[in-house]
C-alpha cells in the first residue's frame, strides 16, 4: 500500500494534478484489512516461485480504498524478493482516468526488488508505462472528441441535405399540380368550346357564364 502510494503522489495526471492523500492521513500508519490472499507457490532451489499471488485489501486509514494486487516473482532463501505485479484501484476513489487499464480500474504496475524487510521499488518502471496509457488514452479520447465532432458535422450536413432535397421536391410537386390544374381547365375549356359550337344562342350563353365562373 505504501508503494502505491508513493507512485500515486510522484505521478502527475495530465490535467496537471496527481493523487494526494489529506494531510491528517499521511501521518497514519499504512493499516488496513486483508479480505482475500490467495498463492499458487513453488520451491526451485533456494527460491519459492510465486506463480500467482492475488490479495484484496482495505486501505481504510490510507484513502486508496480497496485494493487488489496481482503479481508473480519469488522470493529467496535469503529474504532477497523480485516480484512484478499489478495494484487495481478504483476510479472512484482514484481519480486519474487517464491511469484507468484494461479492466476498468485504476491499473498501477509495481516491480519490487530487494531484502524483503525494506523493498525497492523500481519507479522508473511503473512511471514509464503509466506515462504511456496515459498519453494513449488522452489520445483516444481526444480522437473519440474529434470523431464525434466530424461526425455530428456531416449528420447536421446531411440533414440539411436531405430539407434541401426535400423543398425542392415540394416545388417539383407544386408545379406539376399546376400544370395538370392548368391542363385541366385547358380541356375543360376545350370541351365547352366545342359543346357550344353548334349549340342554340341560349346554351351558347349558358356555357359563356360559365367559363366566366369558373374564371377560364
Amino acid at each position: 500500500v505504501k508503494m502505491v502510494t508513493m507512485t500515486l503522489e510522484v505521478l502527475p495526471s495530465l490535467k496537471g494534478g496527481g493523487f494526494k492523500l489529506p494531510e491528517k492521513d499521511k501521518s497514519k500508519a499504512f493499516r488496513g484489512d486483508f479480505k482475500t490472499l490467495k498463492m499458487d507457490t513453488e520451491i526451485q532451489g533456494r527460491k519459492v516461485i510465486l506463480k500467482d499471488l492475488d490479495v484484496n485489501y482495505d486501505s481504510r486509514e490510507v484513502g486508496l480504498g480497496e485494493m487488489r494486487f496481482q503479481s508473480t516473482g519469488n522470493i529467496g532463501f535469503d529474504r532477497q524478493i523480485e516480484i512484478l505485479g499489478i495494484a487495481y484501484l478504483s476510479p472512484e476513489v482514484v481519480r486519474i482516468p487517464e491511469l484507468k487499464g484494461p479492466s476498468g480500474k485504476i491499473e498501477i504496475p509495481i516491480r519490487m526488488f530487494g531484502d524483503m524487510s525494506a523493498p525497492q521499488t523500481d519507479t522508473a518502471y511503473t512511471l514509464k508505462i503509466l506515462t504511456e496509457r496515459a498519453a494513449k488514452n488522452f489520445l483516444k479520447g481526444e480522437l473519440g472528441r474529434k470523431a464525434k465532432e466530424a461526425a455530428d458535422k456531416i449528420r447536421a450536413a446531411a440533414e440539411a441535405e436531405a430539407a434541401r432535397l426535400k423543398s425542392l421536391a415540394d416545388e417539383e410537386k407544386r408545379k406539376a399540380e399546376e400544370a395538370a390544374k392548368r391542363e385541366a381547365e385547358a380541356a375543360a375549356k376545350r370541351a365547352l368550346d366545342e359543346a357550344a359550337k353548334n349549340a342554340p344562342a341560349p346554351v351558347k350563353q349558358g356555357v359563356e357564364d360559365l367559363k366566366k365562373k369558373l374564371k377560364f
